[in-house]
């Protein structure tokens, strides 16, 4: 079952300005200002979700374009005054950013990633983050999946913050495909017990029979389809 449409989050980067019930952003001033961008999915990822932009206006005279993300931030920190990045990817230790041609993971690694170079997207162009129940991140370009992202994104307490950065030339978007799923009731209790126990997995050897190891397990042992391009990394709270 599929629910939650989302629209934008009221919390954005100074520079962008909300319209049509919150499902367009623009950074305004474009033509004087390359930054403050990032706007995030109006609510946290949970299940499988997705989120799709539509690219409606791109400048001139600058370089860079659209980025997609997804990012960990704490319930507690991520509410009315928390200040998104200027740009991302930004400082934060846990988050993917697809930029250009290279996924950014934290703020130190970088990996090529993708089939496309996002300085290539046109108007008309539909970039999107897709998230399984199990926690799998793909970005995805016109519905063609990019490559895995992440994956047992779902292993943590963080809210789980996709987001578009209009960077550079990249100034307008729209929502056009949004919505996030309750998870199953199986896939929560088997996350529940991975939580408790995966620093010793030794104690889940020994106290499970081996079926229902393996079903507990397979929270973070995901096969990955043939043609995607990277591996991705996991969460790691």
């Amino acid at each position: 079952m599929q629910s939650g449409l989302l629209s934008f989050h009221s919390i954005h980067g100074s520079q962008i300005q909300l319209s049509n019930n919150n499902h367009t952003a623009t950074r305004v001033d474009a033509e004087k200002v390359y930054d403050n961008g990032v706007v995030y999915a109006g609510i946290p990822f949970s299940g499988h979700s997705r989120f799709v932009v539509e690219a409606n206006e791109l400048g001139v005279g600058w370089s860079g374009s659209f980025k997609l993300g997804v990012v960990l931030l704490s319930p507690d920190n991520f509410k009315q005054g928390y200040k998104p990045p200027r740009y991302s990817p930004g400082s934060d230790h846990d988050s993917w950013v697809w930029s250009r041609n290279l996924l950014h993971i934290g703020s130190e690694v970088k990996v090529p990633y993708g089939f496309i170079n996002l300085e290539e997207v046109e108007k008309g162009d539909r970039l999107g983050i897709e998230v399984s129940e199990d926690g799998v991140v793909r970005y995805l370009v016109n519905g063609a999946g990019q490559g895995v992202v992440a994956q047992n994104i779902y292993t943590t307490h963080d809210h789980v913050m996709g987001f578009i950065d209009h960077y550079g030339q990249a100034v307008t978007s729209t929502v056009v495909d949004a919505f996030v799923s309750p998870f199953s009731l199986q896939h929560l209790c088997r996350k529940v017990i991975y939580r408790r126990l995966k620093h010793d997995m030794r104690a889940l050897s020994e106290y499970l029979p081996q079926p229902l190891l393996h079903y507990v397990l397979a929270i973070c042992i995901k096969d990955t389809p043939h043609d995607d391009q990277s591996d991705g990394a996991k969460a790691t709270k």
